[in-house]
């Protein structure tokens, strides 16, 4: 299992290109074993040229990703109320993460804007418009759950966290088991595939990045399952 997760930790896992070329190398590396393995090189190289085009497709993606949350950006975020900090998690859909908060800085009026993850994301939200005086760093984080694990400071319910609609199932399931009562904003996708009309069967790069990141939650969501995490851990 450790393995695994390192495995999709390296290169983003089935959907991202990183795999695909992984996965290309081995079917070539099975050409070089003989007769045997021409022939079983060749059969996974199909397979996994119709996974991606699969993948690809918009309402495949769409799929996946539906069968993973319901989270949607708010229409309305004036209804948080008086909010004294955001807090933005680095992770994937990092456009649509900055995008989300703006409008919420905007709303809201915030007196700080927390970024957990990379300095880019620091850069991104300044160009947004937010001013950098009202921008914190930590750049300490590397997991979702030391993330969560440095809100223990800010926890209340005029502090709201920003994440990806495709990563918060997770966070909440974190954020349940740690008794946080933060409140959550789930940001957009940097942006989305068809999901309707013809388009939906044409296989596209921004479909294959959802598939990409929607399998990656899946995934992660079943191997925190298995582990019982316990705050301060």
């Amino acid at each position: 299992m450790a393995l695994l997760k390192a495995l999709l930790k390296a290169t983003g896992g089935p959907g991202s290109i990183p795999f695909l070329l992984l996965g290309l190398g081995l079917g070539f590396a099975l050409h070089r074993l003989g007769e045997k393995g021409r022939r079983l090189g060749r059969v996974w190289i199909v397979i996994l040229s119709v996974l991606y085009l699969a993948l690809g497709m918009p309402i495949v993606a769409n799929r996946i990703a539906d069968s993973l949350t319901t989270y949607h950006p708010m229409d309305d975020l004036s209804r948080f109320g008086r909010i004294d900090t955001v807090v933005v998690l680095d992770g994937d859909n990092r456009r649509g993460r900055v995008r989300e908060a703006r409008r919420l800085y905007d709303t809201v009026h915030p007196g700080r804007v927390v970024v957990s993850g990379d300095a880019w994301m620091v850069e991104a939200l300044v160009k947004a418009g937010i001013p950098s005086s009202a921008i914190v760093h930590d750049e300490v984080p590397q997991t979702t759950w030391e993330q969560l694990e440095r809100l223990r400071a800010m926890d209340g319910p005029q502090t709201v966290v920003v994440a990806s609609r495709l990563q918060m199932p997770r966070l909440a399931e974190f954020a349940e088991a740690m008794g946080l009562t933060v409140r959550l904003a789930p940001a957009p996708l940097d942006a989305e595939p068809a999901n309707s009309g013809a388009w939906v069967w044409v296989p596209s790069y921004l479909a294959l990045r959802k598939s990409r990141d929607a399998l990656y939650e899946h995934a992660a969501r079943a191997y925190y399952a298995r582990i019982d995490y316990q705050p301060n851990q």
